[in-house]
């Protein structure tokens, strides 16, 4: 059996804050995923409960360990998508099927995402769910579920 038939995912709640918190910690994962988490221990804390108030947080675990994070955050139009995964877990199929369950809950609304344009593994996770690239600007690229 593959690592990725391993894989759980559901929708993260309050009482897997400080696992959230813990997956958060490597700065550089978190940063590579496009978010930018306050310094302040309180206000990075305050802003993943809010996350889990709004119901927009999915966690993928393996053997009951948060290894990555989907989020679908609520835009004018729809939703935008951004995810992570510990660098163990990467190249092994597990975002990309990760994505297409979690998209199955928001089928009817239209699903935006950003890409660097250097980061051909997350570009690949998006064309294999059926986005479509958008728009191109200062390296970074957009995302889409529906042709624009």
């Amino acid at each position: 059996m593959d690592e990725s038939s391993q894989v759980q995912i559901h929708q993260l709640e309050a009482r897997e804050l400080d696992q959230i918190e813990n997956l958060l910690a490597d700065r550089q994962l978190a940063q590579a995923a496009g978010l930018k988490l306050s310094e302040h221990p309180a206000a990075r804390r305050w802003a993943i409960q809010n996350w889990l108030n709004q119901q927009v947080l999915w966690g993928i675990f393996q053997d009951k360990q948060l290894i990555g994070l989907i989020a679908l955050f609520p835009i004018d139009a729809g939703r935008e998508l951004g995810y992570l995964l510990q660098r163990p877990w990467w190249n092994q199929g597990i975002m990309t099927k990760a994505v297409q369950q979690v998209l199955g809950y928001y089928a009817n609304q239209l699903i935006v995402a950003y890409t660097r344009e250097d980061n051909l593994a997350s570009q690949a996770v998006l064309q294999a769910n059926g986005f479509h690239l958008i728009a191109k600007q200062a390296g970074i690229i957009k995302w889409s579920t529906c042709k624009m």
